[in-house]
């Protein structure tokens, strides 16, 4: 497939989603596409697909159920621990980071990710690109993922004591203004 527009690798993503869901059907004898459906829904997959197209990212996130891929904005997060992911990530300003602090902020992500979530866990693992070429690959982060978790791990109290420092900040705010809306 020629990916002379903008949306034809999302296409083609959806293509491929189809072809599997047949195959699904095939291999089982199945009837008709309903069953694969019903065992898609119930043993999920997600697609993360994610390009350049004349310097601008693409982000999309494809799920077999309904088969169509969805455009996403600066970040997504996909498969266990993706909804403790995306929280943490929405409280970045993800859009004002440079390469490294976005490296920081995904490695920090997925850390806190399998602190919580018990189905998670594994190296974290992570690949820098541009629209050019490959930045850092793999095993170039490998070492610095290394490097950043024991780092993380070091400043792991302060940010606990920032957090409840902030909170108690809160806490008196929310009196103060809950006191000058009584008068």
């Amino acid at each position: 497939m020629d990916f002379d527009d903008w949306r034809k690798p999302a296409d083609a993503a959806q293509s491929a989603v189809k072809l599997l869901k047949q195959e699904i059907v095939d291999i089982n004898n199945w009837k008709d596409m309903q069953e694969a459906e019903e065992y898609l829904y119930q043993n999920p997959i997600k697609l993360m697909l994610a390009y350049f197209y004349q310097n601008v990212p693409y982000l999309y996130v494809l799920d077999p159920i309904p088969g169509f891929a969805t455009r996403r904005y600066n970040y997504v997060a996909i498969g266990c621990g993706a909804t403790v992911g995306e929280y943490i990530l929405s409280h970045a300003n993800l859009k004002n980071m440079d390469l490294q602090q976005a490296l920081i902020a995904a490695i920090y992500t997925v850390e806190e990710v399998k602190k919580v979530d018990l189905f998670c866990g594994g190296p974290t693992r992570a690949a820098v690109i541009s629209a050019t070429k490959v930045l850092m690959s793999e095993t170039e982060t490998t070492p610095l993922i290394g490097a950043a978790v024991e780092t993380l791990a070091a400043y792991e109290s302060d940010l606990k004591s920032q957090w409840g420092s902030m909170i108690d900040d809160i806490i008196k705010k929310t009196g103060e203004h809950f006191k000058n809306r009584k008068k």
